[in-house]
């Protein structure tokens, strides 16, 4: 009996080895793709990759295999979605041939996976990554970069001709308003962005891209915004003075803790050039125009009558243009609005902290209303810099677009307000100008008044001509008045 159950076990061990050795013969081994990963597949332009196996045994090796996409990823990339036969075929010499390619074109720069699965069981045999990232820069890009950089830099000069010194010191000897910039910009904003990255829960280099955009000193065009909404010019600019000259302290310190917690084993590289850059272009600009104020004072005269000018032509070139230039944030919105929210909340969230903070020190409000577009209004260059010097493609061309997004999108509720504070403006001036017209005609009533009454008194009872004509004319406008 246990030789007969022994012989059994045996012959069954043996069928299972044929059927085994028969199955490997005609698979087709393991799923191949070249290359290995596409981390670079630029906008608009298209690839190929190639499907193959290995470990082949068998010419009759077969495979209908079909691709899918991660969910969004059809907004990135285009990609065929027929059903693929691929096949190994073995040479004499033992070399594999065969394999069939797909070409895909990249559409919006993101990160995507292709499922490459068995058609029949819907079994996922490949993940393969995609990324996309922008176009080398164009010439649009160039224009919008140096106009915009143009622009900034002779509103700022502008605002040094006006600038009063007295007031900047005075601020300086009692940095009370300063300091609750300075707070709001290095601390509220910051730990608003890691809230926000822990919300939205992105791959790491997503969430660095929105921590650095919160972590950036103040940005040029604040001093713009505050003169336009009835902010503290002098304050506006000392702010941004002193938070340019905190970041190269504060900006290491975020990224060297929080940063690096953030994006993990990736090497931080922080752009300190570009920062006393930034630094730089505050700092000259404004001395260029305390310098025409004192020595060339018609030129002055001259340079602030084309401020307003000069202060509309930078929004509207920033609106127009700037859209423009760069319309492939608004197909990344399309595809990820969870960005867009990211980008709108930062500067809005922290900007009205700021503006809580600073009432609840019982600021005045046009100090309130300019530590809140200090906090709120970023300088987004540092960021972008620090972002493509230290991440990888496609990460770096993606991570990039949240403080594009930021740059875009933080003036929008600007020009809300704008547009109510002018229309404001306008009633009130409407308003000033008819009461000022009754002022005027209730005064003119007033001294006819007296003037007859005094040729009254001064005609004791007897017939004045000059009397009788103007006191006609008194009853005649009654009468109109009536």
């Amino acid at each position: 009996m246990r030789q007969a159950a022994l012989h059994s076990v045996l012959l069954i061990a043996a069928c299972c080895l044929a059927a085994l050795a028969a199955g490997d013969a005609a698979a087709p081994g393991l799923l191949r793709v070249t290359p290995s990963e596409v981390n670079e597949l630029v906008e608009d332009e298209s690839l190929s990759i190639k499907l193959y196996f290995t470990n082949c045994t068998d010419n009759s090796a077969l495979k209908h295999l079909s691709i899918s996409i991660s969910e969004g990823g059809n907004l990135n990339i285009d990609y065929p979605t027929d059903v693929y036969n691929v096949s190994c075929q073995l040479n004499n010499n033992g070399t594999l041939t065969g394999g069939t390619e797909v070409e895909i074109t990249g559409k919006v720069i993101g990160y995507v996976t292709l499922f490459i699965a068995d058609a029949a069981t819907e079994e996922v045999l490949l993940e393969y990554p995609v990324g996309v990232i922008r176009k080398p820069q164009q010439v649009k890009d160039k224009i919008f970069l140096y106009g915009i950089i143009i622009l900034v830099v002779f509103n700022t000069m502008n605002f040094g001709i006006k600038l009063d010194l007295q007031k900047v010191k005075a601020y300086l000897k009692k940095p009370f308003s300063p300091s609750i910039g300075v707070v709001c910009q290095f601390i509220v904003m910051p730990l608003t962005g890691f809230a926000l990255t822990q919300v939205i829960n992105k791959h790491p280099s997503l969430e660095l891209g929105v921590f650095t955009a919160s972590v950036a000193p103040g940005g040029g065009q604040s001093n713009v915004w505050c003169f336009l909404l009835g902010g503290d010019v002098d304050l506006s600019i000392t702010m941004t003075f002193i938070s340019t000259v905190a970041a190269l302290g504060f900006v290491p310190l975020w990224m060297y803790t929080v940063g690096q917690y953030v994006i993990g084993d990736e090497k931080i590289e922080l752009p300190i050039e570009n920062m006393f850059t930034s630094l730089a272009s505050v700092v000259a600009p404004l001395v260029v125009g305390l310098l025409i104020n004192r020595f060339l004072p018609k030129l002055a005269k001259i340079l602030l009558k084309l401020q307003k000018p000069g202060v509309a032509v930078t929004i509207l070139f920033a609106i127009g243009f700037g859209t423009y230039a760069n319309l492939y944030v608004y197909k990344v919105i399309f595809n990820d609005y969870q960005l867009a929210l990211c980008g709108l909340s930062l500067p809005w969230v922290g900007g009205l902290i700021a503006f809580l903070i600073a009432l609840a020190f019982r600021r005045e409000k046009p100090v309130a209303l300019t530590i809140a577009i200090e906090t709120a209004v970023q300088n987004t260059s540092v960021a972008t810099i620090l972002l493509r010097t230290t991440l990888s493609q496609p990460w770096a061309d993606i991570s990039t677009a949240v403080p594009i997004i930021l740059n875009l999108f933080t003036p929008w509720p600007f020009y809300i307000i704008l547009i109510g504070r002018c229309i404001y403006m306008r009633r009130k001036k409407s308003s000033d100008s008819s009461d000022k017209e009754v002022l005027e005609e209730e005064s003119s009533g007033d001294v006819k008044a007296v003037g007859l009454k005094e040729l009254e008194n001064n005609n004791n009872g007897t017939t004045n001509p000059v009397f009788d004509s103007l006191h006609a004319q008194s009853s005649s406008d009654k009468l109109s008045e009536l």
